[in-house]
């Protein structure tokens, strides 16, 4: 009988893309917005060109916990990584990949790459993701246990909509 599937995002449950973006742009990682990448004005075109550019992704730190949350759910599911691409940088895939491989023994096979809007149609019977935009279709699509792993106070609209989806939120160990 095959193994039930964990689906666990990579950045901002396992890697800790937020501490990188907060020292690219000089600013402490609890003052920088959740969407900030969302409301970037063209002047600061150069934060998306240095986060495209070669070792930006393979020089994330891991959150200190991460090895042992994916050690732990291997021991009772297959785990495998679902995690988008930064768009227009040609060096996230294959930087990604071996970061998986270096900080928490993922093979290459047990990486799936997906946007966020296609993550809904991933199967799997546990799916741990940061981003409730990407968790709440996931949920509503597959039907099965979701848990938004967060770091900070929960805004109330992510509260709301985690409460309607039947979404667990688990607050992220180190933000």
């Amino acid at each position: 009988m095959p193994r039930p599937i964990a689906l666990l995002d990579c950045d901002g449950v396992l890697s800790n893309f937020r501490l990188s973006l907060s020292k690219l742009v000089g600013v402490a990682p609890e003052k920088l917005p959740l969407d900030y990448l969302k409301d970037l004005h063209p002047s600061q075109g150069w934060v998306v060109d240095a986060i495209c550019s070669a070792n930006w992704c393979a020089n994330m730190e891991p959150y200190p916990y991460a090895r042992n949350l994916v050690e732990r759910l291997a021991t009772k599911y297959d785990v495998k990584v679902l995690t988008a691409p930064f768009a227009g940088s040609p060096y996230w895939f294959d930087e990604r990949v071996a970061w998986l491989k270096k900080h928490m023994g993922i093979a290459a096979e047990d990486v799936i790459f997906a946007s966020g809007k296609n993550k809904k149609y991933i199967y799997g019977d546990i799916c741990i993701e940061d981003n409730i935009d990407n968790l709440a279709p996931w949920r509503e699509f597959q039907q099965k246990t979701a848990i938004l792993w967060h770091t900070g106070p929960v805004p109330q609209h992510t509260r709301h909509l985690a409460d309607q989806t039947g979404i667990r939120i688990v607050m992220n160990p180190n933000p």
